[in-house]
C-alpha cells in the first residue's frame, strides 16, 4: 500500500512538497513522475524495507529516505 502526502504549498512559487509512503509496486512510478514535475518537490520517501530505500538513494540521491512514517 502506498500513500502520497502533500506537505506544504508555497505561496509564491506554487511548489508543492510531496512525501511518498511505500516504495513497493507503484512507488517507483510515482516517484519518477513527481521527480520530473516542475510544480512539486519530492522531499521524503518512507518504506519499511531498507533495500527499497537503497534503490531510491541510488536512483534519486537528492531525496531523503526514512523507515519512519510518524512526524
Amino acid at each position: 500500500m502506498w500513500y502520497i502526502i502533500v506537505l506544504k504549498r508555497f505561496y509564491s512559487s506554487h511548489m508543492i512538497k510531496i512525501g511518498v509512503v511505500g516504495y513497493g509496486y507503484w512507488g517507483p512510478n510515482l516517484v519518477r513522475n513527481f521527480f520530473v514535475k516542475n510544480s512539486c518537490i519530492l522531499k521524503t520517501i518512507a518504506d519499511s524495507k531498507n533495500e527499497r530505500l537503497a534503490q531510491v538513494q541510488k536512483n534519486f540521491p537528492s531525496i531523503k529516505t526514512t523507515t519512519k512514517t510518524d512526524g
